[in-house]
């Protein structure tokens, strides 16, 4: 019974994601260590304290709202259950134009699409 509680939540969850699309993974651009601080001071503290969609990134003088950093494209929208293993964390993980991406379950590298605007 309680398995199967389990896999009802994991469908309904999955479901939920496929409903919404599936937000690409967002990570901090590589900080500039070569910056002279005068002072730390922290712009944020988290994400919710920043605007225009960007994140609270370390920086070499504290934590700063920046972009974050995504290869171009977007993640296709899975098409049922996929291995269930974490094979990447974030584009970077990922060799040339690949991008981290929900396969239903985990996360792999795929090919991206682009959509046209």
């Amino acid at each position: 019974m309680k398995l199967s509680l389990a896999v009802a939540l994991i469908i309904g969850i999955s479901i939920v994601e496929l409903a919404h699309g599936v937000a690409p993974r967002k990570i901090c651009p590589p900080k500039n260590d070569y910056q002279q601080c005068i002072r730390y001071l922290d712009q944020c503290q988290s994400d919710s304290d920043c605007e225009h969609h960007r994140i609270c990134c370390p920086g070499p003088c504290g934590k700063e709202c920046r972009s974050p950093f995504e290869k171009p494209g977007k993640c296709p929208i899975p098409r049922g259950f996929g291995i269930c293993v974490e094979k990447c964390s974030h584009d970077f993980g990922c060799r040339g134009r690949q991008k981290c991406c929900s396969n239903g379950c985990g996360h792999v590298c795929m090919n991206p699409v682009y959509l046209k605007g």
